[in-house]
């Protein structure tokens, strides 16, 4: 999870919401993929740090498609439902995530897409919260602290306070 952390400092630095992931090859334990929201840099609202990892994995050939059922995930924040399902399409083997999503998690906050039998597409994996998960709220929470330079200014807030 430090190294989905070290991802979504670069995020926070980046100026976008700072969610990190890391791919790692339950086989050999290697990282095969690295991953961070970049939805401002690329204008693509689907680039968040799961699908990049996915993303450079299948540019890459690093494995065959058929390998993800290997691939255990290191995210700072739950995936969100879109997330949530490209994971159990491409079956990974599990999930480890920092924080909960209460707005939008697809692994027990809003929807259990992970693990849910009437889904008939995909494999189901589990998912398991709460690793490092002060250290991934807080960058979270540093990060809407303060304006958000790429929202667009009617919806920008000013400064905000964290309860």
């Amino acid at each position: 999870m430090n190294k989905a952390l070290i991802q979504a400092q670069l995020a926070f630095q980046e100026k976008e919401v700072p969610v990190g992931c890391v791919f790692v090859d339950s086989s050999n334990n290697k990282i095969i993929a690295k991953g961070r929201n970049q939805t401002n840099k690329k204008k693509i609202g689907i680039s968040h740090a799961e699908l990049e990892c996915i993303e450079q994995i299948l540019e890459s050939k690093i494995i065959e498609k058929s390998d993800f059922k290997k691939i255990i995930v290191y995210v700072t924040c739950e995936p969100c439902i879109m997330c949530a399902s490209a994971l159990r399409l491409l079956g990974v083997k599990k999930v480890y995530f920092g924080c909960a999503n209460d707005h939008f998690g697809g692994c027990g906050s809003v929807l259990n897409i992970n693990q849910n039998i009437s889904i008939i597409h995909g494999f189901p994996y589990k998912a398991i919260g709460g690793i490092l998960e002060k250290e991934c709220i807080e960058i979270l929470h540093q990060f809407y602290l303060f304006e958000n330079e790429n929202c667009d200014i009617e919806k920008r807030k000013k400064k905000n306070k964290v309860k």
